[in-house]
């Protein structure tokens, strides 16, 4: 068992995930750490993994083999444990479609055990990300940007020690994409964990402190920009030519 109190955010050992119905080896034997305070970006052209990769680190998928943990906790074996550490966001977001956006937050609140506190953070969060007036309608009728805030706010409203974001950028207009980033960068700076995947490779640059670059389901690069502009031999050169080099 790790020490939880040194472990860091987000480990995986060399995990893999092999589907049965077809036997597609999506992930392949991937090893990544996240620290805590640390911010990783997860970048890689379609089909590369991303999204399996998240789902794998976020205890929605088992693994075929290999090993994953939260703050030292193991996923397989502490289920609970570790998940309580956890805020996922996924791509296509999950709501609770006929629940309002008010009562959804609040479920959300209830479930990871806030007490009167909640109603301040849902306002705060509405206001912050700009969907208060969307509070009362069905989340399911609300606008695919207005959806993609509520899924975020899920996330930030218990503050948890690990964030985990499959594309949290899609549907956002700039003013929100800003506002989401600077909320993982201030996460980061409490010492939260954040792992999230990306096509937009500027906002990437931006945000991450460090990028992990997959390609056929494998970690083909992991580093800052300078560290990977190193490993493809392109000094100088912008993130879409190291990408295109890492991913070709």
């Amino acid at each position: 068992m790790k020490k939880t109190d040194s472990a860091p955010g987000i480990e995986l050992i060399e995990v893999t995930k092999v589907f049965e119905r077809d036997g597609a080896r999506v992930v392949d034997q991937v090893s990544l750490s996240v620290g805590r305070g640390e911010i990783c970006g997860l970048i890689g052209p379609n089909g590369a993994g991303k999204t399996t990769l998240l789902k794998l680190a976020a205890g929605l998928l088992r693994p075929s083999s290999g090993r994953v943990f939260l703050r030292g906790v193991p996923l397989a074996e502490e289920p609970l444990k570790a998940k309580k550490l956890l805020g996922y966001a996924a791509a296509e977001p999950l709501l609770i479609e006929r629940m309002t956006a008010g009562r959804h937050l609040a479920f959300i609140a209830r479930a990871f055990g806030l007490g009167r506190e909640a109603g301040g953070r849902i306002m705060a969060l509405a206001e912050e990300l700009g969907f208060r007036e969307a509070l009362r309608e069905p989340a399911g009728e609300c606008p695919p940007g207005v959806r993609r805030n509520v899924s975020l706010a899920s996330v930030f409203l218990h503050d948890p020690e690990v964030l985990i974001l499959d594309e949290p950028w899609a549907d956002l207009d700039p003013r929100a994409a800003g506002l989401v980033r600077q909320k993982l960068k201030d996460a980061a700076a409490r010492g939260r964990t954040v792992l999230f995947s990306t096509y937009f490779l500027d906002i990437a640059r931006k945000t991450a402190g460090r990028l992990a670059v997959m390609r056929r389901g494998t970690l083909a690069a992991s580093g800052s920009l300078a560290a990977l502009r190193r490993q493809c031999g392109r000094k100088g050169a912008p993130l879409e030519t190291v990408f295109t080099e890492l991913t070709r």
